[in-house]
């Protein structure tokens, strides 16, 4: 009722273990991107700068993944799970925010909503924060009983949603890179929803983001971009036939975004200077080759 979708089909539920949560992890992480992908992506990083050499992408991941989830729809097999280790205190909390994906998901078939931003992964990321963060604002309104909306509410810190990062022991020891990807979707998707939802009627009008989607991690963090339309440019790189020799590899050609190039300057620069730098961020396009 409170996000206004209504049941269309009943869910699977169960208790899950520290173990099962991992193993179910790596199948994901398997099943949404291949191998060489996976491969590029962390090749990309540390050409950029943002990982070490050789860093275990994957495996800090997954155990960062397994610390900080507590519960978990599973689109595939229709199933909520929550962790066995979960405190009462916490399970209504994580369950309003999951079953939030599960609602969206008989609703908007949100795998292949998702998936239909590849293989754009700026455009992939904003979808990502439209999911979290509506599950975050419809969990924050959950909690406020109905005295109140996250509509209602000024500006925010949703990282006040989130525990201390000390608390986190995982995620505080990776690197800042994978600390700031994981909780984009949250912190800045939570933005975007609360000013979509403060721009329309409300819930009943939110399933128009799911019909017209962000296409960057921009308009996420500018949601009045995303309002008024704006869009970045198209940009096509130069053919590279007979420039780059046939020994270079092609590993990916990808768009990075403003949430991509905010990271890089974060590097160099001062926080607030290197926001102001990427807010200017328009349209981007990279190719990364590599001989073995």
């Amino acid at each position: 009722k409170l996000i206004s979708l209504p049941i269309l089909s009943p869910l699977k539920k169960s208790l899950r273990s520290r173990n099962e949560i991992q193993a179910y992890l790596l199948d994901k992480m398997n099943e949404d991107k291949d191998a060489s992908k996976r491969y590029a992506d962390r090749k990309t990083l540390e050409k950029f700068g943002l990982l070490p050499k050789d860093y275990p992408l994957e495996q800090t991941l997954i155990n960062v993944l397994t610390e900080q989830i507590a519960g978990l729809y599973d689109s595939n097999g229709q199933e909520f799970f929550i962790a066995d280790w979960t405190t009462p205190a916490d399970e209504r909390m994580v369950m309003s925010h999951e079953l939030t994906h599960a609602l969206q998901d008989q609703h908007f078939h949100i795998d292949k909503w998702t998936e239909a931003a590849k293989p754009n992964d700026d455009a992939e990321l904003a979808r990502d924060a439209v999911l979290e963060g509506s599950a975050m604002a419809a969990m924050l309104d959950y909690q406020l009983g109905g005295k109140g909306s996250v509509r209602d509410l000024g500006d925010f810190d949703p990282s006040l949603l989130m525990g201390d990062m000390d608390s986190s022991p995982v995620l505080a020891k990776a690197p800042k890179v994978l600390q700031d990807e994981l909780m984009f979707p949250y912190l800045a998707g939570t933005r975007f929803a609360q000013r979509v939802l403060k721009a329309s009627n409300g819930w009943p009008d939110f399933h128009k983001v799911f019909e017209k989607p962000p296409v960057s991690t921009q308009q996420i963090m500018h949601p009045d971009m995303y309002l008024q339309g704006v869009v970045p440019s198209k940009i096509t790189l130069p053919e590279t036939a007979g420039i780059i020799p046939a020994d270079w590899k092609k590993l990916d050609e990808n768009n990075m975004g403003e949430f991509g190039l905010l990271e890089i300057f974060k590097q160099f620069l001062s926080k607030d200077r290197a926001t102001n730098l990427a807010a200017a961020w328009t349209a981007d396009r990279y190719a990364i080759f590599e001989n073995q």
